[in-house]
């Protein structure tokens, strides 16, 4: 009790973390309202198909830019300290600009050659589901620039807009016409062009011609793939711990079921996404910056969080087990309760996964990351082979045992790689 008081007093006392939590809070309340919305008056089928299109909206953006953006916020610290984050703030939208126009023509030379094996429901929305990547990785990485220099307030009314924004276009769906996977995502996608020029436009002054020299480009390119090679390495196993069960149930099983399954996966997601995601955003800003006067002091802070997050998620999983039913219909819709009995798995899942985030921290910080090769590449397999057994014969119930395994294994890798890194590293100093 002491430590949730003491929590409670910082956000009082701490304008930045006010801000990064309002931020969270704004994002959990805009997808609480989303999800309710969607599961009343969407199909199954169309949330099911919505959540595929996100998978493959997250497939697309890990080559490179999902590692990428690891290494621009590692950087962005040392640019302050070199005094020239200008030119570096130019120089990044421009490769990213570069990198999706090649992204883009390599779409166009192959689409032919893929579309045969693309499932139709997908080709029905794939000029959108197209738009929507490319504006999803820009606003994403725009973002996590604003975060990382620790621009608060700019990201809480990028989420103010986006939340409040989608929610009115959502309502507006239900009123006068129909709620379906394609129009959610140009919602989606109307919604990200107009932020992303938003924070441009405010953000101008940063724009310089310098950011567009060949030379600052290649050695800005070098040093984010030095950087963030293990993550080009690993990201498709990540992606295959996240995603590998929806794409199996929508093969061996329906659309509908993974409808259901990612639904109440999203549920389970909530807390400890949004919980992660305050600790994760004001936090390792901090670590970056303060790591290099303060020796260890990543370590603590990593190993007091992940304790205390431990505990937090226990309480809930054990009040999941009493109320779940109750939980889905009140998030959701009724016709989502007959699998409410998975919430709790599921929850214990997210659980295990978002801690061993926390123990990822240091090895960030210290750009360390390679250590975590094999932490994010077995629980892959382990994903593909318990699913691969587990869902043709058992459906979502499967699904949902699979991505538990993943998770705990992912956690035992993550806690033990980083025990036996920081040990070895700790006796040779």
């Amino acid at each position: 009790m002491s430590q949730i008081i003491s929590f409670i007093h910082k956000i009082r006392t701490n304008r930045e973390l006010l801000l990064v939590t309002l931020s969270q809070v704004v994002g959990l309340l805009s997808s609480i309202l989303f999800i309710k919305l969607v599961s009343h008056y969407a199909a199954v089928e169309e949330y099911g198909l919505y959540s595929l299109v996100l998978s493959i909206a997250a497939f697309i953006a890990l080559f490179p830019f999902t590692s990428f953006d690891q290494a621009i916020s590692r950087y962005i610290s040392i640019y302050h300290e070199d005094n020239n984050y200008h030119a570096n703030y130019t120089s990044i939208l421009f490769l990213y600009f570069l990198l999706i126009t090649a992204l883009l023509i390599l779409f166009a030379i192959f689409y032919p050659f893929l579309k045969p094996f693309i499932p139709d429901d997908i080709l029905n929305v794939f000029d959108v589901l197209i738009i929507f990547s490319v504006l999803t990785i820009f606003r994403t990485t725009i973002l996590q620039i604003e975060n990382f220099n620790r621009n608060r307030m700019s990201v809480l009314y990028s989420r103010i807009f986006e939340g409040v924004t989608r929610i009115l276009l959502l309502i507006f769906l239900v009123l006068y016409s129909s709620v379906s996977a394609y129009k959610i995502l140009w919602i989606a996608s109307i919604i990200f062009i107009v932020n992303i020029v938003w924070i441009l436009f405010y953000r101008r002054a940063l724009l310089t011609p310098q950011g567009l020299k060949l030379n600052l480009l290649k050695t800005n390119f070098k040093n984010y793939y030095r950087f963030s090679a293990p993550l080009l390495i690993w990201a498709v196993f990540s992606w295959l711990q996240l995603y590998a069960a929806s794409w199996f149930l929508q093969y061996y099983r329906s659309v509908e079921e993974v409808g259901y399954f990612t639904l109440l996966n999203t549920i389970a997601l909530i807390v400890p996404a949004q919980v992660v995601g305050i600790i994760g955003t004001f936090i390792v800003p901090i670590m970056y910056q303060t790591e290099s006067t303060r020796n260890r002091y990543t370590r603590e802070k990593t190993k007091e969080i992940a304790i205390y997050l431990a505990l937090f998620f226990i309480l809930i999983f054990v009040f999941m087990l009493f109320f779940h039913s109750f939980i889905v219909e009140i998030l959701s819709s009724s016709k989502y309760v007959a699998y409410s009995w998975l919430l709790p798995y599921l929850f214990l899942a997210a659980a295990f996964s978002n801690i061993a985030i926390i123990w990822t921290y240091e090895f960030f910080v210290h750009k360390k990351t390679k250590q975590l090769l094999l932490a994010q590449i077995l629980p892959a397999f382990i994903s593909i082979l318990s699913c691969y057994f587990l869902i043709p014969v058992y459906g979502i119930i499967g699904a949902t045992v699979a991505l538990l395994l993943t998770s705990v294994s992912y956690f035992i890798l993550v806690v033990s790689t980083y025990y036996k890194f920081f040990t070895q590293l700790s006796h040779i100093k």
